[in-house]
């Protein structure tokens, strides 16, 4: 029976968000990575993602930061000018803080 808990383990539910750090500072913080997203991982790389967790390669990491933005219309650059542009992307389970500072409001710039 596939784990439906919380992992990729057993192909079951995943609840994992990614916090994008680009280049020139912008921060995209909180993005859910959703199953839709790990079949495009499993169809980029022909691999299953269970068999990478904990051994990811740089760019799992940035693949599965950038499917969920790319999904979301939120980055019009292809999968290899997102790699040229990102500083980092942090990878964690849904609900754990993210080691990022706070990405300022737009209510903060009139203050």
């Amino acid at each position: 029976m596939a784990d439906h808990g919380g992992g990729y383990e057993g192909c079951g539910v995943i609840k994992k968000k990614a916090t994008v750090t680009l280049e020139d500072g912008t921060v995209f913080a909180g993005v859910r990575i959703m199953p839709g997203d790990v079949v495009r991982f499993e169809r980029h790389f022909g691999v299953r993602i269970e068999s990478v967790s904990g051994n990811e390669l740089m760019e799992h990491a940035l693949f599965l930061g950038w499917s969920p933005l790319n999904r979301k219309g939120m980055t019009p650059l292809t999968f290899d000018e997102f790699c040229d542009v990102v500083e980092s992307v942090d990878i964690s389970a849904d609900g754990e803080a993210s080691p990022t500072d706070p990405v300022p409001s737009e209510d903060d710039s009139s203050s």
